[in-house]
């Protein structure tokens, strides 16, 4: 990581909780995705799971 040399430890924070954040949201959305489209109630927790994820990446994104 080289672009985090010059950063504080509480930048470095922001940028490594960001990064996170990311990576979850796109794992959870990718299998929501991949559910099957009929026939399954599986769906709901994941869908819930998965706003919630990006509703904390929408407000991370706010407040920095």
């Amino acid at each position: 990581m080289v672009m985090m040399a010059g950063m504080d430890d509480h930048e470095r924070k922001i940028v490594m909780e960001f990064c996170h954040l990311l990576e979850k949201s796109k794992q959870l959305f990718n299998g929501l995705r991949d559910l099957p489209q009929y026939g399954h109630k599986q769906w709901q927790a994941y869908f819930g799971r998965t706003f919630d994820i990006y509703t904390k990446l929408w407000k991370f994104q706010q407040q920095h």
